[in-house]
């Protein structure tokens, strides 16, 4: 159940269909581009936007139906220009015009405007929907495209004028999300929402964290009870490890058949979280059960790096394990997206703290390096995928993530070409991708990529500025520069949230600024790591929850100036000297007392 990492030269196909048998092939297909736009307004056509996912159950179905009907072909060939886009590979057009779900069709202006589309169309509501959509435009054309055209004037001259937000930031925020979460909490089986139900990493990460600094029972509960319900119910794969994308019932019992790798990252941390706080081993055991997952069927063992997801297949997963080794698996798609790459690195170093085994380390270490060597470029950043070739860089998603992939491995390492290249990264983002009001755009004019479309409107995501929000917070201190602490302040006080913000960003953005508001922990490790006790000293700092921890680790000999400029006896080691913020306490050289230490910590608000 492995499908091997794209190599150098060898790129996936342009467009990916469904697996099964169709016809969808056979639509003349455009990549999104300068031509199809071009050819739309000179053939005065509306462009068709298929936007899929080679995960996707009903996108293959779309492509088995309606995109296989010999008069929707018709149709299409003759009265519009299609364009067919990975959604994986394209976050940036998903982003602006996903309808709901996937898949999308998306029916344009010959700029780029929508004017009508849906999610799954069967093929006699498609032949109806084509035909009135195309005889309206072909009736109507000249004033549906002034009418467009004046609309994305007035969205061009509106984000221009766009003023910050100025949010307030201070301790209720944090007090009232988690009362909504309160009221919403499905006592029974664990989640916030009815149906469909979806895991909720930054909800889970966020009552745990305030549980643990509260001493809240209640809240660690709320975190508890989801996280059984998750790995019980039926989201959790009980034969082959792993976890999959949503439930479609409340009970977690019916769960939507695609494996996706940043949900599995994501989720490993819960778990590994929820066991620390916890004590419950049966969180761990199922943290470990799906690092085993992902060990066996999306690591590259050789070369670093992990697969992007695991096909849908109702009819695969519902067999017995005699009946299933009988049948093909589910398609594991090869492609190497940089920001769930590196947040399963992430992940994979979490689990060598926790659990301490070094081959999680190793492992993470070398898709880092991997993803360094290939995926970055001095003036743009990091790509978002890789695929034999880098594609689209400049994505804060990528950025954000890679950031803390990197903090992570030279916090357990000490290595300084991981903060050299965080560093590096964060130096980017403040030069490509910050708007004047202190929050980022979701991309850069690096990228290479036209503005086509509404790509011509950049957009401030709020999951993806909290989640860089977090990371700069991080090497600020680790990096020992307070002007990124700052940068933090400006960002969160300016991103702007509204009443359409997703509980995943509400939640992440609250995360960001309970850590803003309070002082981090940070253990600096003097050691050269040989020394006898050094290896127990560094497991107790590694094994400590504590949220917002951050470990530093100095080499008496190769960063004797810090040490020395610090005002640490080099000559003495190996010690921690514990310290909340920018104050340090007085070193500690046993886990005892580092143990003793930790447990006796205050709030640390500002």
């Amino acid at each position: 159940m492995s499908s091997p990492k794209p190599q150098p030269g060898s790129t996936t196909p342009e467009f990916r269909f469904s697996p099964n048998p169709n016809k969808a092939h056979t639509i003349n297909w455009l990549s999104w581009g300068p031509e199809a736009f071009e050819r739309a307004e000179g053939e005065k056509k509306p462009i068709l936007l298929s936007l899929s996912a080679v995960w996707c159950h009903w996108c293959h179905v779309m492509d088995e139906t309606s995109y296989s009907d010999e008069q929707i072909i018709s149709i299409i060939n003759e009265r519009y220009i299609p364009v067919r886009v990975d959604a994986d590979k394209r976050p940036d057009i998903q982003e602006r015009y996903l309808m709901g779900g996937w898949p999308t069709t998306a029916i344009l202006t010959t700029n780029g405007e929508t004017m009508s589309g849906g999610t799954y169309i069967p093929p006699q509501e498609f032949i109806s929907l084509l035909e009135k959509v195309a005889d309206y435009y072909a009736e109507h054309r000249d004033r549906l495209e002034e009418a467009a055209e004046e609309q994305r004037k007035q969205i061009l001259q509106a984000a221009s004028m766009k003023e910050a937000a100025h949010f307030n930031l201070d301790e209720s925020l944090v007090g009232d999300v988690l009362d909504m979460l309160q009221r919403t909490f499905d006592a029974k089986h664990g989640g916030f929402s009815d149906k469909p139900k979806f895991p909720n990493s930054p909800v889970t990460e966020l009552l745990l964290r305030r549980a643990y600094l509260e001493n809240n029972t209640d809240l660690l509960e709320m975190a508890s009870r989801t996280l059984a319900g998750m790995a019980d119910g039926g989201l959790f794969d009980q034969e082959w490890g792993g976890f999959f994308r949503y439930s479609t019932e409340s009970d977690w019992s019916e769960p939507h058949y695609e494996k996706m790798l940043g949900d599995n990252a994501a989720l490993i941390l819960d778990y590994l979280r929820g066991y620390q706080v916890s004590g419950n081993i049966r969180h761990r055991d199922i943290a470990v059960k799906t690092l085993d997952f992902i060990d066996k069927y999306f690591a590259d063992k050789e070369n670093g790096g992990f697969a992007g997801s695991q096909d849908a297949s109702e009819e695969f997963y519902k067999l017995n394990a005699d009946e299933r080794l009988k049948h093909k698996p589910p398609f594991i798609d090869p492609v190497i997206y940089v920001d769930t790459n590196a947040a399963m690195a992430s992940a994979y170093l979490e689990a060598y703290q926790v659990l301490g085994d070094e081959a999680y380390r190793d492992f993470a270490l070398r898709t880092l390096d991997f993803l360094m060597e290939t995926c970055f470029s001095d003036e743009a950043g990091m790509a978002h995928y890789f695929d034999g070739e880098a594609h689209l860089f400049g994505r804060i998603a990528s950025q954000a993530g890679t950031i803390g992939a990197l903090l992570d491995a030279y916090s357990v390492t000490g290595t300084h070409k991981y903060l050299d290249g965080a560093t590096a990264l964060a130096g980017i983002c403040e030069r490509a991708l910050l708007n004047n009001d202190g929050t980022f755009a979701d991309g850069s004019d690096t990228s290479g990529e036209p503005h086509l479309g509404a790509l011509a409107v950049k957009t401030t995501p709020v999951l993806e500025n909290a989640l860089l929000a977090r990371q700069l917070y991080r090497l600020s201190y680790l990096g020992d520069d307070s002007s990124y602490e700052e940068m933090v302040g400006k960002l969160l006080t300016n991103l702007e949230l509204g009443s359409s913000t997703p509980i995943t960003a509400l939640a992440l953005f609250v995360l960001a600024v309970d850590e803003f508001l309070t002082q981090p922990v940070v253990l600096t490790v003097v050691t050269t790591g040989t020394e006898p006790g050094a290896k127990e000293l560094l497991r107790e700092a590694f094994q400590a929850y504590m949220p917002g921890k951050a470990i530093k680790i100095l080499d008496p000999v190769r960063d004797y100036e810090v040490v020395e400029g610090l005002g640490y006896p080099a000559e003495k080691h190996p010690l921690i000297y514990p310290c909340i913020g920018r104050a340090c306490l007085p070193a500690v050289e046993t886990p005892h007392e580092l143990k003793g230490v930790l447990e006796d910590l205050p709030g640390r608000r500002k």
